[in-house]
């Protein structure tokens, strides 16, 4: 029997004072009562203790039971959703979708622009953090820019398969394409060819809608100018820095499709006006517009043409 510093009352007989017996041990019971306290509180302590030491290596495994992959995140996703500038009462929607008021449809885009954005971005069935730390499963899809922690939608948890990862990417895509229609213009986007949309798209969706609205790239396709496109493609070969081999490849292929069925240039013709042919990083971006770039003033009239045409398109 373990002594905690109290005396039964039976042991002290019938006809003892039970109040007087109590007082005189007083100190030696309030001593032995504190000690029982502090060894109850040192246990609670080491309880505590360990069940956050078991929480804490959950999180971690829960953390780790997730790879990590040396992949860039779509620039697409690392900005807000790009609002398309239409005339009034004018608006992009997805084919099949049916508007009270007049709607331009986004542009389908061909299956060799969909294979282009899948052969770079690759296919992975399991939820993975890319080179930034973000939640990301099948074809680049990012479920939400912070590491997996295993809260994700179950859908992602389990795994999806090829064709459903196509369908992310397909659904991806349409922050791109309406980029592409809404800062190339659609007048400009209707007379491109379908190399030359899907290999924009794909260049949006890897660096980003807010990139492609203000660079050289965007400003020379607006001017028609196509035989300096391949210059201003292979300046965004760089990400955190440095040149990656990966980027200048995607910028050929894009080259390639862009020029698909049409001569392409076989070298960039000489700069005029001093156009700035230096490499830019796809998380930078190039800033503001220069209108030297292009020896001409800035080619605001593109998107007015755009906004004329579809007012009058829809006023007829």
């Amino acid at each position: 029997m373990v002594d905690d510093g109290f005396v039964p009352v039976q042991s002290l007989g019938p006809s003892a004072n039970v109040r007087g017996n109590f007082n005189a041990p007083k100190f030696q019971c309030a001593e032995t009562r504190t000690e029982w306290i502090m060894n109850r509180l040192r246990t609670f302590a080491i309880i505590v203790s360990a069940v956050s030491c078991v929480l804490s290596a959950c999180a971690t495994t829960q953390t780790s039971n997730f790879s990590s992959e040396d992949t860039l995140t779509p620039g697409i996703f690392l900005e807000p959703e790009p609002r398309t500038a239409l005339p009034p009462g004018v608006e992009l929607r997805n084919p099949g979708v049916e508007l009270r008021k007049p709607g331009v449809e986004l542009r389908k885009l061909h299956n060799q622009g969909l294979q282009l954005t899948k052969s770079f971005e690759g296919f992975r069935g399991r939820l993975y953090n890319d080179a930034a730390g973000y939640c990301t499963i099948a074809y680049g899809h990012v479920v939400k820019l912070a590491p997996c922690d295993g809260s994700e939608p179950d859908e992602f948890l389990n795994g999806v398969s090829e064709p459903r990862g196509g369908e992310l990417l397909v659904k991806d895509l349409e922050r791109a394409q309406r980029a592409v229609m809404t800062n190339v213009g659609m007048w400009a986007t209707m007379n491109l060819t379908d190399g030359q949309y899907a290999a924009l798209c794909d260049f949006t969706f890897n660096v980003g809608g807010g990139n492609l609205k203000s660079s050289t790239l965007l400003q020379v396709i607006n001017a028609g100018q196509f035989d300096r496109v391949p210059s201003q493609f292979r300046r965004w070969t760089m990400a955190g820095g440095k040149e990656l081999a990966a980027l200048k490849a995607r910028r050929e292929r894009e080259i390639d499709l862009f020029f698909d069925g049409l001569p392409k240039p076989k070298a960039a013709p000489p700069t005029r006006g001093g156009e700035d042919l230096s490499p830019i990083d796809i998380r930078k971006g190039e800033g503001q517009r220069n209108p030297t770039a292009l020896g001409r003033a800035p080619l605001a009239s593109a998107d007015s043409q755009s906004r004329g045409t579809l007012s009058k398109q829809f006023s007829q």
